[in-house]
């Protein structure tokens, strides 16, 4: 192949991976992933209100040699179908971790050394905070954050805990 040819193939292949991605990634019943319209005017919608996610970089496409490229974080125009089955084991995987959460709360409000050292938390909120988890004030909101390997099998990235602050940026997102 001449040094063209190599050229040639290493600018195509992030677009074939791209185009192709779906094909290995729909190998489950479980989950499908769908084109759907694109909305008209989005970006300059997201500009208009400020909110600017859309255009942090995503996924990298590596070509075979030297080039890549970017998709955008923010991907309008594709959506995903889940099961019944596969939405199941999500809600049932997210409230099992949100059960673990409070528990490991449970622990570390119960001990002054984990506040204080592992938390940072000054010794005179302390008081506060244990009678607000004695009141159940336990929280406002989380997101759980998976992923789901080849095989349908979701893997657990984080929890994030401070979504409501996200929440008011891409509100009106």
């Amino acid at each position: 192949m001449s040094i063209g040819g190599f050229a040639a193939a290493d600018l195509y292949y992030p677009y074939y991976k791209k185009t192709h991605a779906d094909e290995e990634a729909d190998n489950s019943a479980d989950i499908k992933r769908v084109k759907v319209s694109k909305f008209q005017g989005l970006k300059e919608k997201f500009k208009e209100i400020k909110f600017d996610f859309y255009n942090i970089e995503g996924i990298e496409w590596k070509g075979l040699f030297f080039t890549k490229s970017f998709d955008d974080y923010w991907i309008d125009g594709a959506a995903y179908e889940v099961s019944n089955k596969k939405f199941s084991e999500v809600i049932t995987s997210t409230y099992e971790l949100h059960n673990m959460c409070l528990e490991a709360t449970d622990f570390a409000i119960n001990d002054d050394e984990i506040l204080q050292k592992v938390f940072d938390i000054p010794p005179d909120l302390i008081p506060m905070i244990r009678k607000s988890w004695e009141r159940r004030e336990v929280d406002l909101m989380s997101r759980y954050d998976f992923i789901m390997d080849k095989d349908g099998q979701l893997l657990f990235l984080e929890c994030n805990g401070d979504t409501p602050s996200g929440i008011l940026e891409a509100g009106p997102a």
